[in-house]
């Protein structure tokens, strides 16, 4: 008589939410390669992105329709942090209330992991969206909004990291 011998096999499975829009911007689906099913899913997101593209309209939003409150701010100085833990290249922006210039806020705007800024071009559009969305709620001018944008495209520049205005 041969013993019996079982094998059990554990298959574990977890569902995984990306936010599949964030990595369209960015041009990452060349380094999901490896990984079939995400890669083909991400390839399926975009085709459907771009198909509905032309059907999208973004809504304008009016500055009056906004109520901020708090000081008007200004720009100070644009830095680039590179955090080889987390593998992340963080753009931090310093502002300071018009009123008093002692008042300093600092503002993680951007964020992008070390490994896609050094592979590829960031799009300028990206950077734009990023800064414009993680400075609302805050009293920022046109002009000086323009200015953090074009500081950050110097910190970029000076730092080798490359930017796609296509």
């Amino acid at each position: 008589m041969s013993p019996i011998t079982s094998h059990l096999t554990y298959v574990l499975r977890y569902d995984v939410e990306i936010d599949a829009h964030a990595l369209v911007d960015l041009r990452v689906v060349h380094l999901l390669s490896e990984y079939s099913r995400i890669h083909n899913n991400l390839l399926g997101y975009i085709e459907e992105l771009e198909s509905g593209e032309a059907d999208y309209v973004e809504p304008e939003i009016e500055e009056t329709d906004i109520h901020i409150e708090g000081p008007e701010l200004h720009l100070v100085h644009v830095d680039l942090e590179e955090s080889v833990r987390r593998r992340m290249i963080d753009v931090i922006v310093r502002m300071c209330s018009v009123d008093d210039e002692t008042d300093f806020e600092d503002l993680t705007l951007l964020s992008f992991p070390t490994e896609v800024v050094r592979s590829q071009a960031i799009s300028y559009d990206l950077i734009k969206q990023e800064t414009k969305t993680n400075l609302r709620g805050r009293k920022v001018s046109v002009d000086t909004f323009e200015e953090v944008l074009k500081e950050i495209e110097n910190r970029f520049e000076t730092k080798g990291i490359r930017i796609n205005y296509y």
